[in-house]
């Protein structure tokens, strides 16, 4: 709906083609996806691990790229990722030794770790659909570039409905359990 004035407004000649609009609304659904996933992760298997499967994302995008769009990485882009990847893993060495206990042991962060594992490349592979698609969106033939404000908006517009269902959802029928009383057990009002 709030869409809606947007593509009202538009005239023929402007206006997305239906294509785009699949794509625009592929995107904002995998960056919205990404956002959930990641808090999903981290509150199972902890901020590193989730952090280092998400590094990993520049290999993630090439893979993705060739599968979405054929795109074959160069050369030396290839050996740019290698170094990247092994830099990652140099770097995360402790959390990656961190998160194998917490693996074996069957629990990191509070959570099961091999579901944070398992939703920590989940939300990798998300936010990386995004960017493919972004690239994949200025390519549709015959089509007059969207605009990468327009592209944000409807991100955000997804993102606030998302957030609003949930709220409605979930939140609001625990009110009180979920903020009335931890607000007053701290001595506090919500007036």
């Amino acid at each position: 709906l709030a869409l809606a004035p947007t593509l009202a407004s538009a005239t023929a000649r402007d206006a997305p083609t239906r294509r785009q609009m699949l794509m625009v609304f592929m995107m904002a659904v995998f960056y919205v996806a990404g956002f959930v996933l990641s808090f999903a992760a981290v509150a199972r298997a902890g901020a590193a691990l989730n952090q280092t499967i998400y590094s990993t994302g520049i290999v993630v995008m090439a893979g993705l790229s060739y599968v979405v769009m054929g795109k074959v990485p160069s050369a030396g882009q290839g050996v740019g990722m290698a170094v990247a990847f092994a830099g990652v893993a140099v770097a995360s060495s402790d959390a990656i030794a961190a998160a194998y206990a917490s693996l074996v042991g069957g629990s990191a962060g509070g959570g099961d770790a091999v579901a944070g594992l398992l939703l920590s490349v989940a939300n990798t592979l998300s936010f990386n659909l995004t960017g493919v698609l972004i690239e994949a969106l200025s390519r549709v033939p015959k089509a007059k570039p969207l605009s990468a404000a327009f592209v944000q908006l409807c991100q955000v517009t997804l993102g606030v409905l998302a957030f609003a269902i949930y709220v409605s959802l979930v939140t609001v029928p625990r009110w009180d359990e979920l903020v009335t009383k931890p607000v007053a057990a701290r001595g506090n009002s919500l007036f």
